[in-house]
């Protein structure tokens, strides 16, 4: 799992495993639940995510794929929640269960994200 780069390669890890072994204990979901957060983390130019007690850290390369406006609106309806210049997004992490903080930092990423929109021509 640890070369995995794309959502399709990650999908065939996870059928080859169902084929040989059937359903994979919890640690193995837990495996593939964390790559399926790193390819979304990758996605959008996260270099780091940190978690400390409720505290979450996520650090964006100055060209990361996210929305300013999205990330403006998040840091402002999160209390506590900062932004720092060196491209750092802080803030509380309510979840404390292992699933409820994966599916917490995916569903934040991919709100942030930048969607892409086509060129118009005219």
């Amino acid at each position: 799992m640890a070369g995995v780069e794309t959502e399709s390669q990650l999908q065939d890890v996870r059928s080859e495993l169902m084929d040989r072994y059937g359903e994979p204990p919890l640690s193995v979901r837990n495996l593939l639940d964390y790559a399926t957060l790193k390819l979304a983390a990758m996605r959008v130019g996260v270099t780091a995510i940190e978690r400390k007690r409720d505290q979450a850290n996520i650090k964006f390369r100055a060209n990361a794929s996210i929305d300013p406006e999205k990330l403006a609106r998040f840091v402002a309806s999160q209390r506590g929640s900062q932004f720092s210049p060196d491209g750092t997004l802080k803030f509380a992490m309510r979840a404390k269960s292992a699933d409820g903080i994966l599916q917490t930092l995916r569903d934040l990423l991919e709100e942030l994200a930048a969607r892409e929109t086509s060129a118009q021509t005219t």
